[in-house]
């Protein structure tokens, strides 16, 4: 179920809308314009775009909480929005240490980060890479004509959580940017620089605006430097290859440190909320409150098709496009279901794969390629069964991992 905050951002993004964009700049307007004209985008896409420019442009950019705090019109609401019982909600309203305790929640839920942090919830198939794409460019256009407004993007990162997705986040390069730009902003796009990290080796060497670094999180992430070898004894000199490797990740960070107006995007970000968490996952949001000391972020956007952490929606989260949504707006396929004994053997690998193949192949729909996903019970499974007997059904069938 989405939250009050999120159902009451999506009512006032929508009588904004109703109101005809009132309070944006005129590039925005004719942005957003071309692309309802062109009607390349999704619904849910453009629905997403519209709440990013309305927290930036109408609500100004803030933090979260912020925009949590002036978002209910009486003090019952703002309460019940907290998220805790009605009983907790009466007691608390009379208590004398109200405040404090309001604070305490929010701090809770929110952080105490002092940059806009927004999830975008879309579900898997609706179109997040394309998104985000769009959300850069709608920057770095506004960002070219009014160069003092903070509220605009110059930089980017994307945080990807792992090589693989860096693979289809090539995407941000190379579609059709005339489906959501009019041609009036084409020439701004040609100081556009695209870095992607794929390796540690790749060097990064940003050259003044509008660069777009797309990374593997644990190829620029903080590391713990503990000065000793695998065997727990101190290393005199260290290993050459392990020390080389952190001189590239530390080179990468100082040059990212000195890029201004940066803004980052954290692809599959639920992975980097909980606090539970631990390892390179949690260290995504550390290296994000790390930057942000060295050059101020312009805001953070995650995006995620599953916005919730141990079932509850998390608490950033702005815009929500589910799988049942996207069934019904036929943008995702209806499902047919096939009925299977033995989902974990090999067997059942081979013949989705092979479904899968003769039915997609390299086709592309809509201008994208097709995506298929399985889905482990845990991660030993994933280790251990299926990635192993997937790796096996694509090699005997002369498809690369």
């Amino acid at each position: 179920m989405d939250s009050l905050f999120l159902q009451n951002i999506q009512r006032q993004v929508a009588e904004w809308r109703a109101n005809g964009y009132k309070g944006v700049q005129k590039e925005t307007e004719n942005i957003l314009a071309h692309i309802r004209r062109v009607a390349f985008l999704h619904e849910p896409q453009i629905e997403a775009l519209e709440t990013y420019i309305f927290l930036k442009e109408v609500i100004g950019n803030k933090p979260s909480v912020e925009v949590f705090k002036q978002s209910f019109q009486n003090e019952l609401e703002f309460i019940r929005a907290l998220g805790i019982s009605d009983k907790e909600a009466f007691e608390l309203a009379y208590d004398k240490k109200k405040d404090e305790k309001i604070q305490a929640i929010l701090d809770e839920k929110f952080g105490t980060s002092d940059y806009a942090n927004q999830v975008y919830a879309l579900t898997m198939g609706s179109g997040k890479t394309i998104l985000m794409a769009v959300m850069m460019l709608y920057d770095f256009v506004l960002s070219y004509y009014h160069k003092n407004d903070e509220c605009f993007a110059k930089n980017a990162l994307v945080f990807a959580p792992d090589t693989t997705i860096i693979e289809s986040l090539k995407e941000i390069k190379t579609f059709d940017y005339s489906r959501v730009l009019p041609k009036m902003y084409e020439d701004i796009l040609l100081n556009i620089k695209y870095h992607y990290l794929e390796s540690t080796d790749t060097a990064l060497a940003p050259n003044g605006n509008y660069n777009v670094i797309v990374s593997n999180s644990q190829k620029i992430i903080l590391k713990t430097r503990n000065g000793k070898s695998n065997n727990g004894t101190a290393r005199l000199f260290g290993d050459k290859n392990e020390l080389g490797k952190r001189e590239v990740e530390n080179m990468r960070l100082q040059a990212i440190r000195q890029l201004g107006s940066l803004q980052i995007f954290v692809d599959e970000a639920h992975h980097s909320y909980g606090k539970t968490l631990e390892g390179d996952l949690k260290k995504t949001r550390q290296t994000i409150d790390y930057l942000h000391k060295y050059t101020p972020l312009v805001s953070v956007v995650n995006l995620t098709g599953t916005p919730y952490v141990n079932n509850k929606m998390i608490s950033d989260v702005v815009y929500h496009f589910g799988l049942k949504q996207g069934i019904e707006k036929g943008i995702l396929k209806k499902v047919n279901i096939l009925d299977y004994g033995v989902v974990r053997s090999q067997k059942f690998i081979e013949e989705v794969v092979d479904v899968f193949v003769s039915e997609y192949g390299t086709k592309r729909l809509e201008g994208r390629l097709p995506k298929i996903a399985f889905y482990a019970s845990n991660i030993n499974d994933l280790r251990t069964g299926l990635k192993p007997k997937l790796e096996r059904v694509l090699a005997e069938r002369g498809i690369s991992p």
